[in-house]
């Protein structure tokens, strides 16, 4: 008796439990009500959870909705790790697809060049010549295309977009390496003034290309190597919170699918 009555007085307590107060004496069950039952079922349902074993508060898995993941069970606080097969990013290297972009840009390049400094070149380099014995065109032609160069690289990252430094110098040094090649080839090389006129005349040249051929190679440059690193991507694997992701019939549909769900996911 003493028990119902505590239990009574405690229900009691608590607003919309119970419609009326608990008596001495008063054998019959309290009148139940929304709230009562609602708290029942609740805590009912607490007690399964607890003897099954189930946290209620966990988080949900996300309802991908696609077949592009298949059976893959992520959270959005999950995170993900795509990794390309080993050794495949190693050759999307820029450096491998520098030819290829020099010699599909300087042919469209060289046709609206002009070598109009040519004549005044020539002529300061045959009075160096005359002065100092010691005197290499090629390396003047170098170090003349690689400042014009690195300044055309300055000027592409002052006025900001898709700017990539290292494909910059890779094109310059491409650039460069190619434009000087004919000095270095004069048979001649005793005679001074014939080597000035090649290092003006290619010098010159690549002066007057170098906003175009920078600018032409660096975008075949990022475009190359970001196709060839997609590439590798899609034939890696995926794995999610340490476990590895189920086969996938499309590694970067799934990836895509992940990231419009919030979920993060890096590339190794």
């Amino acid at each position: 008796m003493r028990s119902k009555l505590i239990s009574a007085a405690l229900l009691a307590t608590v607003p919309g439990l119970v419609s009326a107060p608990a008596f001495a004496g008063d054998t019959s069950a309290p009148p139940t009500s929304p709230t009562t039952t609602g708290i029942s079922l609740h805590i009912l349902t607490l007690s399964i959870a607890l003897k099954l074993g189930i946290d209620l508060t966990a988080e949900p898995y996300l309802n991908l909705g696609s077949n592009a993941c298949g059976s893959l069970q992520v959270k959005k606080t999950s995170t993900c790790d795509l990794t390309a097969p080993a050794g495949c990013l190693t050759g999307c290297d820029p450096q491998n697809f520098a030819t290829a972009a020099y010699n599909e840009c300087h042919p469209t390049c060289t046709a609206a060049a002009s070598a109009s400094c040519t004549s005044a070149c020539t002529s300061g380099c045959k009075s160096t010549c005359l002065a100092d014995c010691n005197f290499d065109p090629v390396i003047a032609c170098e170090t003349g295309c690689n400042d014009a160069c690195a300044a055309t690289c300055a000027d592409m990252e002052a006025s900001g977009g898709a700017f990539d430094a290292v494909e910059c110098a890779i094109a310059c040094d491409t650039t460069c390496m190619k434009a000087c090649a004919d000095v270095a080839a004069v048979s001649n090389i005793d005679n001074c003034g014939v080597q000035c006129s090649e290092s003006c005349g290619s010098e010159c040249v690549a002066d007057a290309n170098m906003a175009c051929e920078i600018g032409c190679q660096t975008e075949s440059l990022h475009a190359e190597t970001s196709g060839c690193k997609t590439s590798c991507y899609a034939s890696g694997t995926l794995s999610c919170d340490g476990k590895p992701a189920p086969a996938l019939t499309d590694v970067m549909q799934c990836v895509e699918l992940l990231k419009s769900f919030g979920v993060a996911v890096n590339s190794k």
